[in-house]
Protein backbone atom coordinates (compact mmCIF):
# COMPACT_ATOMS: atom_id res chain seq x y z
CA UNK A 1 0.00 0.00 0.00
CA UNK A 2 1.05 3.43 -0.93
CA UNK A 3 1.29 5.97 1.86
CA UNK A 4 -0.16 9.17 1.16
CA UNK A 5 1.97 11.49 -0.21
CA UNK A 6 0.56 14.44 2.47
CA UNK A 7 0.99 12.32 5.16
CA UNK A 8 4.87 11.59 3.86
CA UNK A 9 5.87 15.11 3.48
CA UNK A 10 4.39 16.16 6.69
CA UNK A 11 6.51 13.20 8.42
CA UNK A 12 9.42 14.73 6.78
CA UNK A 13 8.75 18.05 7.35
CA UNK A 14 8.47 16.74 11.07
CA UNK A 15 11.85 15.13 11.13
CA UNK A 16 13.63 18.04 9.48
CA UNK A 17 12.05 20.60 11.95
CA UNK A 18 13.03 18.35 14.74
CA UNK A 19 16.47 18.14 13.38
CA UNK A 20 16.87 21.61 13.59
CA UNK A 21 15.13 22.35 17.01
CA UNK A 22 17.39 19.82 18.36
CA UNK A 23 20.40 21.13 16.97
CA UNK A 24 19.33 24.72 18.30
CA UNK A 25 18.18 23.57 21.90
CA UNK A 26 21.69 21.41 21.95
CA UNK A 27 23.64 23.91 20.97
CA UNK A 28 21.82 26.25 23.30
CA UNK A 29 22.84 23.47 26.16
CA UNK A 30 26.43 23.51 25.32
CA UNK A 31 27.13 27.46 24.85
CA UNK A 32 25.21 27.70 28.23
CA UNK A 33 26.77 25.29 30.59
CA UNK A 34 29.97 25.81 28.40
CA UNK A 35 29.99 29.76 29.48
CA UNK A 36 28.53 29.39 33.01
CA UNK A 37 31.27 27.00 33.87
CA UNK A 38 33.79 29.95 32.97
CA UNK A 39 31.63 32.53 34.96
CA UNK A 40 33.57 33.22 37.95
CA UNK A 41 37.36 33.51 36.10
CA UNK A 42 35.64 35.12 33.47
CA UNK A 43 37.49 38.41 33.03
CA UNK A 44 38.04 38.43 36.88
CA UNK A 45 41.66 39.86 36.44
CA UNK A 46 39.81 43.13 34.95
CA UNK A 47 38.42 46.10 36.71
CA UNK A 48 35.65 46.46 34.48
CA UNK A 49 32.34 47.59 35.58
CA UNK A 50 30.06 44.61 35.72
CA UNK A 51 27.42 45.92 33.07
CA UNK A 52 30.47 45.97 30.97
CA UNK A 53 31.61 42.38 32.13
CA UNK A 54 28.09 41.21 31.35
CA UNK A 55 28.44 42.92 28.32
CA UNK A 56 31.26 41.08 26.96
CA UNK A 57 29.71 37.95 28.65
CA UNK A 58 26.81 38.20 26.05
CA UNK A 59 29.05 38.89 23.02
CA UNK A 60 31.15 35.62 23.61
CA UNK A 61 28.04 33.40 24.23
CA UNK A 62 26.33 34.28 21.24
CA UNK A 63 29.06 34.27 19.64
CA UNK A 64 30.02 30.55 20.92
CA UNK A 65 26.37 29.84 19.85
CA UNK A 66 26.23 30.50 16.56
CA UNK A 67 29.72 29.53 15.43
CA UNK A 68 29.26 26.34 17.69
CA UNK A 69 25.31 25.75 15.92
CA UNK A 70 26.86 25.94 12.64
CA UNK A 71 29.37 23.46 13.55
CA UNK A 72 27.03 21.28 14.99
CA UNK A 73 25.23 21.04 11.63
CA UNK A 74 27.30 20.27 9.73
CA UNK A 75 28.76 17.58 12.12
CA UNK A 76 25.91 15.89 13.03
CA UNK A 77 23.61 15.94 9.78
CA UNK A 78 25.06 12.73 8.53
CA UNK A 79 24.80 10.49 12.13
CA UNK A 80 21.26 11.84 12.56
CA UNK A 81 20.46 10.99 8.87
CA UNK A 82 21.42 7.44 9.42
CA UNK A 83 19.78 7.23 12.91
CA UNK A 84 16.29 9.39 12.19
CA UNK A 85 16.33 6.70 9.13
CA UNK A 86 16.55 3.65 10.60
CA UNK A 87 14.44 5.15 13.58
CA UNK A 88 11.68 5.94 10.61
CA UNK A 89 12.50 2.16 8.91
CA UNK A 90 11.81 0.24 11.63
CA UNK A 91 9.21 2.72 13.82
CA UNK A 92 11.43 3.30 16.87
CA UNK A 93 9.52 5.58 18.85
CA UNK A 94 11.03 4.55 22.02
CA UNK A 95 12.19 7.48 24.20
CA UNK A 96 15.55 5.78 25.15
CA UNK A 97 16.44 5.22 21.95
CA UNK A 98 16.57 8.39 21.02
CA UNK A 99 18.21 9.45 24.31
CA UNK A 100 20.54 7.03 23.96
CA UNK A 101 21.09 8.40 19.85
CA UNK A 102 21.62 12.08 21.02
CA UNK A 103 24.69 10.90 23.73
CA UNK A 104 26.25 8.45 21.22
CA UNK A 105 25.90 11.61 18.53
CA UNK A 106 27.65 13.95 21.63
CA UNK A 107 29.77 11.47 21.94
CA UNK A 108 30.96 11.45 17.86
CA UNK A 109 30.65 15.36 18.47
CA UNK A 110 33.58 15.00 20.96
CA UNK A 111 35.85 12.58 18.14
CA UNK A 112 35.17 15.50 15.43
CA UNK A 113 36.23 18.17 17.75
CA UNK A 114 39.56 16.46 18.85
CA UNK A 115 40.73 15.42 15.71
CA UNK A 116 39.80 19.23 14.27
CA UNK A 117 41.91 20.45 16.84
CA UNK A 118 44.49 18.06 16.31
CA UNK A 119 44.65 18.69 12.64
CA UNK A 120 46.62 21.74 12.75
CA UNK A 121 47.61 23.11 16.14
CA UNK A 122 50.84 21.77 15.04
CA UNK A 123 51.11 25.19 13.12
CA UNK A 124 50.99 27.37 16.20
CA UNK A 125 52.14 25.21 19.40
CA UNK A 126 55.43 24.61 20.75
CA UNK A 127 57.68 21.67 19.35
CA UNK A 128 57.07 19.26 22.34
CA UNK A 129 53.39 19.85 22.71
CA UNK A 130 51.41 16.46 21.83
CA UNK A 131 47.68 15.87 20.47
CA UNK A 132 44.77 16.19 22.54
CA UNK A 133 43.53 12.02 23.71
CA UNK A 134 40.18 10.95 23.10
CA UNK A 135 40.29 10.89 26.74
CA UNK A 136 41.40 14.54 26.76
CA UNK A 137 38.51 15.33 24.92
CA UNK A 138 35.97 13.67 27.19
CA UNK A 139 36.91 15.28 30.22
CA UNK A 140 36.84 18.91 28.82
CA UNK A 141 34.29 19.42 26.31
CA UNK A 142 32.69 15.89 26.52
CA UNK A 143 31.12 17.04 29.83
CA UNK A 144 29.17 19.90 27.68
CA UNK A 145 28.66 17.77 24.91
CA UNK A 146 27.47 14.46 25.37
CA UNK A 147 24.13 15.98 28.06
CA UNK A 148 23.65 19.08 24.82
CA UNK A 149 23.76 15.67 22.57
CA UNK A 150 20.93 13.68 24.88
CA UNK A 151 19.00 16.74 25.12
CA UNK A 152 18.79 17.19 21.81
CA UNK A 153 17.98 13.46 21.00
CA UNK A 154 15.40 13.98 23.52
CA UNK A 155 13.83 16.70 21.84
CA UNK A 156 14.02 14.88 18.50
CA UNK A 157 11.76 12.10 19.87
CA UNK A 158 9.62 14.64 20.92
CA UNK A 159 9.37 16.69 17.60
CA UNK A 160 9.46 13.49 15.80
CA UNK A 161 10.37 10.51 17.06
CA UNK A 162 7.18 9.40 18.82
CA UNK A 163 5.37 9.97 15.75
CA UNK A 164 6.63 6.99 13.82
CA UNK A 165 4.41 4.22 14.80
CA UNK A 166 1.23 6.06 14.24
CA UNK A 167 2.08 6.96 10.12
CA UNK A 168 2.60 4.76 7.28
CA UNK A 169 6.01 5.70 5.73
CA UNK A 170 7.22 2.96 3.52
Amino acid sequence: MQPDKALLEAATGRVVAGYLASVTIGTLVFALSAMLSKVTSFESATNNSLWLKTAHFSIMLALMFVVSWMSAVAVTALPCAALAWAARTFKICNWLFYLLAGVAVGTLAVLAYVEFFNSFHWYTDAPDETDSTWLHGLLTVGRFLIPAGAVAGMLFWWVAGQHYRSTDTR
